[in-house]
């Protein structure tokens, strides 16, 4: 926002796109700072003497491209499974997508669409700029960009999300100010979150030609709620307080790609059985499992600091390298999974754990004084989505 103090201000225009029937403009306003406080863009017809077409129908030409059309090929045979949305956050299943650890989704196949990059606010996404995407003058249609605009700002907002809460898009406005070519070379579409509020995000995406040239800008106004309420109707639930357990490998989609899928497998499934003999052990209950990982809820603090202990030692002779966290709380509890702030907190915990090391929050500490567990005190820590800082504590042998 600008003041009156801010200036004299400096606007300059420029012609960023001349056209047989049209010119596209763009004007950008700075204060004395040299700071963008104002961006306008527009377009003006262009009025010609060329006499009228004699149709105003023009045969579309055919495809350059070799096979149907993608509507009409075969259907793959592995899909994105809706229920990793209930289990992982958004972030991770972006990036799972993105190292190809998960298939992509069909609206993503059909397009040929993928993700460059992805972090928390932020997202670059690829898409051919296929003959299959023209219009009718060898340019892409302004429908494919606004449908991969929308993708990359939702993909920007709901990275900030959880499995307890989802988005969607309040409003959108899209301004196209070059056309693009269909010559099969990449068009990238870069979104960013330039307001993230509790609940309002406002997200930003460029999206740019093989030349780096703008093609068009979106901004979107996203909304995250609660889906507690959608959850709980799934199945009737109850609130319980128990410690709570994630553990995870390390550096899972590495190993698997250099072990290769049978040998993966065969590594998982050692894993896994490690991990289910530890929790009857130390009397823990699985929830799920998280794909490399497990979460679990114990009802005593101790044991799941030692259970997740067992697991790390047991495991380690193999190879392979785990994470865990340790956290307790009131969760909402139904016959097949859990939510609620704990379980949010202790995920967040894990994804700043090191190789080989398991953290505890400050609540386990308390809990737990008086076993002889060794707590190593890690400093306070900013946790994704968690408005507080919470002091962690690494468990010692």
């Amino acid at each position: 926002m600008a003041r009156i103090g801010d200036g004299p201000f400096t606007a300059r225009g420029s012609v960023v796109h001349a056209g047989r029937t049209f010119v596209r403009v763009a004007a950008v306003v700075q204060d004395a700072r040299g700071r963008v406080v104002g961006h306008a863009i527009g377009a003006l017809a262009v009025e010609g003497d060329r006499a009228p077409p004699e149709t105003s129908v023009i045969p579309t030409a055919s495809p350059r491209y070799d096979g149907p059309d993608p509507p009409e090929r075969p259907a793959p045979g592995d899909e994105l499974a809706t229920r990793v949305w209930d289990e992982r956050d958004p972030l991770e299943v972006f990036r799972a997508l993105s190292t190809g650890e998960l298939p992509p989704a069909n609206r993503e196949r059909l397009l040929g669409s993928r993700i460059v990059d992805v972090v928390e606010g932020g997202v670059t996404l690829a898409l051919p700029a296929s003959p299959w995407f023209a219009l009718q003058d060898d340019t892409v249609d302004p429908a494919i960009l606004n449908t991969f605009a929308a993708w990359a700002s939702g993909m920007a907002a709901l990275s900030w999300g959880t499995p307890e809460r989802g988005g969607g898009e309040l409003n959108r406005a899209i301004a196209f100010e070059r056309p693009i070519p269909t010559d099969d070379r990449e068009i990238l579409a870069r979104g960013t979150t330039r307001v993230h509020g509790t609940s309002i995000m406002v997200c930003d995406v460029e999206i740019s030609d093989a030349d780096g040239n703008i093609a068009a800008v979106e901004q979107a106004l996203w909304l995250l709620v609660e889906r507690r309420g959608e959850r709980g109707a799934r199945s009737e639930s109850q609130r319980k307080l128990a410690t709570v357990l994630f553990t995870d490998i390390v550096a899972s989609t590495e190993r698997a790609a250099a072990l290769g899928d049978e040998r993966w497998r065969h590594e998982l499934d050692e894993h896994h059985g490690i991990v289910r003999q530890q929790l009857q052990i130390f009397r823990g209950h699985e929830v799920k499992t998280t794909g490399d990982g497990f979460l679990a809820t114990f009802d005593s603090p101790a044991r799941a600091v030692q259970c997740a202990r067992a697991i790390r030692d047991r495991i380690q002779p193999s190879g392979l390298q785990i994470r865990a966290a340790v956290h307790a709380g009131e969760l909402d509890v139904t016959d097949d999974d859990i939510a609620g702030i704990a379980v949010h907190i202790a995920s967040r915990i894990l994804s700043i754990c090191a190789p080989g090391e398991i953290l505890a929050s400050r609540t386990i500490r308390e809990l737990t004084t008086g076993s002889g567990l060794r707590l190593e005190d890690r400093g306070s820590h900013k946790l994704r989505g968690i408005d507080e800082a919470w002091q962690l504590f690494a468990v010692r042998d």
